[in-house]
């Protein structure tokens, strides 16, 4: 048997959140498993360790938030637990490689490593561009601690493959809840006088959120009625309540509905009753709202990126993400049209029928795990 340490500390924000989750169940429902897992997440509680009797957790950690605080982490602490623990291998879903004299198979989801958009990092303040090419030179500086990497896409293995050339890229896809997709799946486009696009998202620089203003005062001007749905509101932030307040000055209130934090099951409802999908998003490694508008049946209106063609391939309505006479264009001649968005969907099928379920993609790792300790 194999000790092996499962680094999610840093899951704690956005998908990550539900992706946790998930990977935490899948293992410890592993079938035939020979190895011993051991779990970092901050401050594990007593129901969530109640819930997976077969894991381990490693208690009293707190998670880094700070630059300083991640470094000591991962130089330090993250070594000092796999020594006390006799570990053999570490799976790393972390932001950086850690120093230990142990195989480690890092999970590879920062794009901001492999992505070069100029206009996506002028959308940083100067602080937060700093922060960001510190991570990225740290990055560089110790990928090389790794002996394999797991990626979710291809495009993503293409990419990680031009900053390292030397260790395996393995691909292993998303996996996606079954039980979701029976109760919220919808059965039938949903064609309403006033079309809603939802956006679940939170309000990231690279998220784009912004230029569904400029969209909306396009559709505006045509009179076209429609209305995006934000898992946003004014009280999210200080930089959401100046979202908010812009899109009333600007006298655009009947086209955005701000639904604020939702909880999963308020979030999928909305989905549900949704006509489609939007994501103008500049980045991702691999965007769960891709996978979501597939087993949720839900048309995708998405920007036109490797990453996005790479998950949704021809099931999605594509944009220049910079461009708002573009997406509104594509809104416009697309989504009042049942055929055609009949046609994404059919098209959607295709891929869902290709998809794997959140214990097949840990099965996945853990097969790789497997592979590792035998080499």
């Amino acid at each position: 048997m194999a000790n092996i340490l499962v680094n999610l500390m840093t899951w704690n924000t956005g998908g990550g959140i539900g992706s946790k989750q998930s990977y935490l169940k899948a293992f410890n429902s592993l079938k035939k498993n020979h190895n011993k897992f051991y779990i970092i997440i901050s401050d594990p509680s007593d129901e969530v360790i109640a819930a997976h009797p077969n894991l381990h957790f490693v208690n009293n950690l707190t998670s880094p938030n700070s630059l300083l605080e991640k470094v000591f982490f991962y130089e330090n602490e993250v070594a000092v637990i796999s020594k006390t623990l006799n570990i053999d291998l570490i799976l790393n879903f972390g932001d950086i490689p850690a120093r230990a004299p142990i195989k480690q198979l890092f999970y590879f989801d920062w794009p901001y490593a492999v992505y070069n958009n100029l206009s996506l990092w002028l959308r940083f303040k100067p602080k937060e561009i700093i922060s960001k090419l510190a991570k990225r030179l740290y990055l560089l500086l110790t990928i090389n601690r790794c002996n394999s990497f797991i990626v979710q896409t291809n495009t993503m293995k293409n990419r990680l493959r031009s900053i390292n050339k030397k260790n395996n890229i393995y691909v292993v896809d998303v996996g996606f809840d079954e039980t979701e997709a029976k109760n919220y799946q919808s059965k039938e486009v949903i064609i309403n006088e006033t079309p809603t696009l939802i956006y679940p998202t939170a309000m990231y620089p690279h998220k784009n959120m912004h230029i569904l203003i400029d969209v909306a005062k396009i559709l505006k001007l045509q009179n076209f009625k429609l209305k995006f749905e934000l898992t946003i509101d004014s009280l999210s932030g200080n930089t959401e309540a100046n979202f908010c307040k812009k899109i009333l000055k600007a006298g655009l209130k009947d086209y955005f509905v701000f639904l604020g934090r939702l909880d999963r099951s308020a979030l999928l409802e909305k989905i549900k009753n949704s006509t489609a999908i939007i994501m103008p998003t500049l980045i991702e490694t691999y965007g769960l709202p891709y996978l979501e508008a597939q087993y949720l049946r839900k048309p995708m209106f998405t920007s036109k990126r490797d990453f996005s063609e790479d998950v949704c391939g021809h099931s999605a309505f594509y944009f220049d993400p910079l461009n708002p006479d573009d997406i509104a264009k594509v809104i416009i001649n697309n989504i009042n049209n049942k055929h055609k968005l009949l046609d994404k969907l059919l098209e959607s099928d295709k891929l869902l029928n290709e998809r794997i379920t959140w214990q097949k993609s840990t099965d996945n790792v853990n097969n790789i795990i497997n592979l590792m300790l035998k080499n």
